[in-house]
């Protein structure tokens, strides 16, 4: 195996492991069991798992490219109810096929979404869009982590996501950080209507996304202090935290680059994005799906990662950061071309790409619709 520390460093940001020993020995006794099961298997086989980066997703990917046994990625797509399959890779899916024949339900999706400004949330994430008071404070996360003490501490059983100190200790910092923060949101009726700006949103803090995909923008802060020494003069940069993760960046990281830089406007999380979005001269975006959003709307869209749309005409993809200056510098003084059929083809494209089904929805239309649709897949 080569680069084993990437590997092992979405669990070692996740868990907060800093001893790689610990790490190594966990991923040699996971590849270890995993090729024994495989093995063990005589008849034709194929891997289905939710993309993830942790070292039990990765050492079923690798051991199944070991053994020549496909492995099929599943991952929300930009679409409600769709979803993503990728055949042996955690790259991001590739929106190649752009169909004849094309399906009304995507205009009607866009034109929906636009018109209700509503961001894209699959199912298995919506109870991450809430208040980092109200996580901790919830009921049902209350007896979660009580039954999780018990079965641990009582009856000692393994959890593979067992590391509850961590997490309720980065829950209550969220809640810290999301109250200690509001005093460096900038208020939004004091912001001048023909300010100039650009807008990145911030990703989730040690997705996958990032861990794995786009490994080198990991340290959002770092990139958002390269950001403000770069962009044009005479433009700011607003950014503003994940929905789902309010309270995730370190108040004690961020605010010195807040302190420091007076062209960096820190956006309350509560202000609509597609409202950011649409009065932004341009979206900067690792891979999250607000770059998606900002092609829907027509914008003007620099993209830095790995993203489903990183090779889309619509968008300005920058693999190496020495360029921003320049190449942003020329995205803001391009006049605006909105290309409506454009869009509407490329979305066809994504459409196209993404079959039917949610995640962790055990319904029996969801189970069968999911289930068709993945067989359709692997058989294609």
């Amino acid at each position: 195996m080569e680069n084993i520390n990437n590997w092992i460093s979405h669990e070692r940001l996740t868990f907060g492991i800093d001893e790689t020993s610990v790490l190594v020995k966990k991923f040699a006794s996971y590849l270890t069991a995993v090729d024994e099961v495989l093995r063990q298997i005589e008849d034709d086989v194929i891997v289905i798992q939710e993309l993830g980066g942790f070292l039990s997703v990765i050492s079923i990917y690798l051991l199944a490219a070991h053994h020549k046994i496909d492995n099929w990625f599943i991952e929300p797509s930009f679409f409600r109810g769709k979803l993503f399959y990728n055949l042996n890779t955690f790259s991001s899916a590739r929106i190649t096929d752009f169909p004849k024949v094309q399906s009304d339900a995507v205009e009607e999706y866009l034109n929906e979404t636009l018109a209700s400004q509503a961001i894209v949330i699959p199912k298995k994430d919506r109870h991450q869009y809430n208040p980092a008071l109200s996580k901790v404070l919830n009921l049902r996360n209350i007896n979660k982590l009580l039954e999780k003490l018990y079965r641990k501490y009582i009856l000692k059983e393994h959890q593979e996501f067992g590391y509850i100190k961590r997490y309720v200790s980065l829950h209550i910092l969220q809640v810290i950080n999301s109250i200690t923060l509001k005093s460096y949101y900038a208020n939004p009726l004091e912001i001048p209507e023909d300010e100039k700006f650009v807008y990145f949103p911030l990703h989730v803090p040690g997705d996958a996304a990032l861990t794995l995909r786009s490994p080198k923008y990991l340290d959002q802060i770092a990139l958002i202090e390269y950001m403000a020494r770069n962009i044009p003069y005479g433009t700011f940069l607003y950014i503003k935290e994940h929905p789902a993760q309010v309270g995730a960046i370190q108040r004690s990281q961020v605010a010195p680059v807040l302190d420091r830089f007076d062209n960096i406007k820190l956006i309350s999380p509560k202000v609509n994005n597609f409202e950011l979005m649409s009065k932004a001269k341009c979206i900067i975006s690792i891979n999250s799906k607000s770059g998606a959003e900002a092609i829907a709307l027509g914008k003007k869209v620099l993209v830095l990662g790995d993203a489903f749309y990183s090779d889309a005409s619509l968008v300005t993809y920058l693999p190496d950061l020495e360029n921003l200056h320049s190449v942003l510098s020329d995205m803001l003084n391009e006049p605006s071309d909105r290309r409506d059929k454009e869009i509407i083809n490329y979305f066809q494209g994504v459409w196209a790409r993404s079959s039917s089904g949610e995640l962790y929805d055990s319904s029996p239309e969801n189970i069968r619709t999911f289930g068709a649709d993945l067989l359709k897949k692997i058989n294609q």
